[in-house]
């Protein structure tokens, strides 16, 4: 078995892979350990260790050892969003150790930019898009991941998956996933990791492949247009874009 880590973005669905992956009887996934937001790691239960390696407690290389010895007989990751690495340098210790890598990545960098505008607001709620934020945000979106793709292109123990290709089937009463789209923890629905992603992710990891699966809910299971208020604005600004191919209609 090989210890790995999700290396993400925000808002790129990790959430939902760390929960799928924790369904494996094989694997165990921890969220984001080097979040620096105490009151949230409280909330959610994380370990709380210092990261510098000036301050007394844990550093990097500690930790990453802690992690990896707290489930020797299963294939053990955590989170690690890129500002996260950014600020740690957290994966040129990974690579050094040649720990195993999942790049996800959310390439409808459009729906990724509703999904952070309706972060907090009620399941269907509209939004307005500042159309000049939402297109830097895309753009620096685009650029990071271009840069760890770059970083991580001679690295041999990594594979990237797209959140878009994650989804796999659903179980659940059909008028729910109607109304709610893929997968909603308001309707008690399972929603099973693509079992073609699964396979590749077992295969990196050196463990037995098992169906994964979640009950994490979609934020924004509607067609972008009936979410976005000023869609049409949007649609006008982003058709002139890199980003074209993004819109519907």
């Amino acid at each position: 078995m090989n210890n790995g880590v999700i290396l993400c973005p925000k808002r790129s669905g990790s959430t939902f892979l760390q929960e799928a992956l924790n369904s494996h009887p094989q694997i165990v996934c921890y969220d984001e350990l080097f979040m620096n937001n105490k009151n949230i790691r409280q909330r959610r239960g994380q370990i709380l260790f210092k990261t510098k390696s000036k301050e007394n407690g844990m550093n990097i290389k500690n930790y990453i050892d802690w992690v990896n010895d707290q489930n020797p007989e299963k294939s053990t990751l955590f989170r690690l969003i890129y500002s996260h690495d950014s600020k740690y340098k957290v994966l040129n210790k990974i690579m050094d150790r040649n720990i195993s890598v999942i790049h996800l990545t959310r390439e409808n960098l459009l729906e990724k930019e509703l999904s952070r505008a309706t972060k907090g607001k009620e399941l269907g709620e509209k939004v307005e898009l500042d159309i000049g934020t939402t297109l830097t945000q895309m753009r620096n979106e685009q650029k990071s991941n271009d840069q760890y793709r770059k970083k991580l292109k001679k690295y041999d123990n990594k594979i990237e998956i797209h959140y878009e290709d994650m989804i796999g089937n659903t179980e659940g009463k059909q008028e729910e996933i109607e109304k709610y789209g893929a997968f909603n923890i308001l309707s008690n629905q399972v929603t099973y990791l693509n079992e073609k992603v699964g396979k590749q992710i077992c295969k990196l990891l050196n463990v037995d492949y098992y169906p994964m699966w979640t009950h994490v809910s979609k934020r924004n299971p509607w067609n972008i247009e009936n979410i976005i208020k000023n869609y049409d604005q949007v649609k006008e600004k982003l058709k002139h874009t890199e980003f074209s191919h993004l819109l519907k209609g």
